[in-house]
This record gives structure tokens, sequence and C-alpha cells, in this order.
């Protein structure tokens, strides 16, 4: 330039329109500081095909009270330690995850926390409506259960951080009933 200096690029970078496929089904930011291909899961889990896919969060600060109702092969996971998800301010007490008689459902590598009601409930109609139901990895902060799974085949809920407030509605960290 004739005023001197370098030329600073502030364009922001991404991957060629022809290379845009990840593992990620679908990205969700929180709105304010990552932002995906939306900002809301539960508006992100309502486009996922019926086959199923990955839903993954980018770090931030999320809202959810997610119901998955007969879905298929849905994984959710976020950027450990940096993926924090609340249950949202209208409805503090529902669970962050509800799952209802699904198949293959994994949640991972999230920071979950509930004041007032629990984390993930997962229940089946019947033990073979609900199946490979996965909670791992997470950090989980509840009031009432943080895990609670009612009638499940092939359940996993493994290498979680659990803290449960001590207040008079408190039940259990995980309760589980489940054949396998």
């Amino acid at each position: 330039t004739t005023e001197g200096g370098s030329i600073e690029d502030c364009r922001k970078r991404f991957r060629p329109l022809t290379n845009q496929k990840v593992c990620c089904t679908f990205l969700i930011g929180d709105g304010t500081h990552s932002f995906g291909d939306f900002n809301s899961l539960e508006e992100a889990a309502v486009h996922l095909p019926a086959a199923g896919g990955e839903l993954c969060l980018l770090p931030g600060l999320h809202f959810a009270n997610l119901t998955l109702t007969g879905r298929h092969n849905v994984r959710i996971h976020g950027c450990q330690r940096r993926t924090l998800v609340l249950p949202r301010v209208t409805s503090p007490s529902a669970p962050i995850f509800t799952i209802n008689d699904c198949q293959g459902i994994e949640i991972a590598e999230l920071d979950l926390a509930s004041a007032f009601g629990p984390i993930v409930v997962a229940t089946g109609t019947v033990f073979s409506d609900l199946k490979d139901v996965s909670v791992v990895d997470c950090r989980m902060l509840a009031q009432s259960y943080a895990v609670r799974i009612r009638r499940a085949e092939d359940v996993v809920v493994a290498r979680n951080h659990i803290w449960m407030l001590d207040t008079t509605a408190g039940k259990a960290a995980i309760q589980v009933r489940a054949h396998r």
C-alpha cells in the first residue's frame, strides 16, 4: 500500500462448498457465541432424517427440553467441558432430554445441569420399545434424577460425573430398570 504496513485478511475461512460434510448431521450453536445450522436443539432434531443422525452442540450455553419419540440412531454430543445444556427458562422442572420408545440413542460429552428437575428421562412402553440407550462421558448436576431409565434393553450409563443437589426433592443420581 502507499501508506505502508501489512495487509490483514479479515475474511472468515470455511471449508470449500464441495467439502462441507462432517460426521455431524447438524451443528447447533448457542446463538450468541457459536452459530451452526440451527441455534435450537429441538429445531435441529425435528429436521433429522427418519434414519437418524448426529446432532453436534457447539461450545456455549444451550437451553433445551428435547423430546424424542419413536426415533432411531440419534447421537447428541458436544465439545467436552465446553458445551453446557440447561432446561429452558419456561420449563425449568421438565427434563432436558425425554426419550420415549426409541432405539440407538446416545447422549455424550455434555455438561448438563437442572436445578429443578431431572436431566435424562427415558421410558419404553414395554422393554423392547426402548433399546440401546447410552449416556456417556457427561458431567451432570441434578435435583431429582440425573438419569432415569424405565423399561429398556441394552442400556449403558458410563464414565459420567454426577452431582446431586441436597434437597428434599432429591431422588437418585441414576435409576435404571432394564434388561442386560
